[in-house]
């Protein structure tokens, strides 16, 4: 069987950055994350990369993540880490003229993550929360921020999920004695 990656954003610009780093990378299609442009079942693995803070709810987001993820196959969530978020972090990046932009961004504690996993027939197995450590300091050196790191270390930044698609209740009535 072959093996295939698609990369999906719903920014435009994020698309083009993307294929201009990498010009014969996989495909890369424009969509929305609660609505994607894939059909069901399609991969082994699904990684949604720091974008569920941008969403107000979890529910569609999950329900489409596993939809295109084959059955026993797997789903892997990073997002922003809800402490580092009430710790007093922000979501910014630099446009083209390199000013400082703030992107707005909505907590979602893990249960709340769990909870809509759960619903869309995604199991957990297992949860890694990221946090400041020797590895990202030489991002604070360059900021020239290391009163920050000092106090930072130890502060989860990432919220890591990885979930397990459940084969439908129906297939696994089907299997049943």
């Amino acid at each position: 069987m072959a093996r295939r990656a698609v990369g999906v954003d719903l920014v435009p610009e994020m698309l083009q950055a993307g294929r201009a780093r990498r010009p014969a990378g996989p495909p890369l299609v424009a969509g929305d994350v609660t609505a994607l442009p894939l059909r069901d079942g399609s991969f082994d693995l699904v990684w949604c990369r720091l974008v569920a803070g941008h969403l107000p709810a979890l529910d569609g987001l999950y329900r489409e993540l596993a939809r295109v993820c084959r059955p026993d196959g797997c789903v892997v969530v990073t997002d922003f880490h809800p402490a580092a978020a009430r710790a007093g972090h922000d979501r910014t990046f630099r446009d083209a003229a390199g000013r400082v932009r703030a992107v707005e961004h909505h907590v979602h504690d893990p249960e709340a993550h769990e909870r809509a996993a759960a619903a869309a027939g995604l199991a957990l197995d297992a949860r890694l929360d990221a946090a400041v450590g020797p590895e990202v300091r030489p991002f604070y050196e360059r900021a020239r921020a290391l009163d920050r790191y000092e106090a930072h270390l130890g502060l989860p930044l990432v919220l890591a999920l990885r979930f397990t698609r459940r084969a439908s209740p129906a297939a696994e009535d089907a299997t049943s004695p």
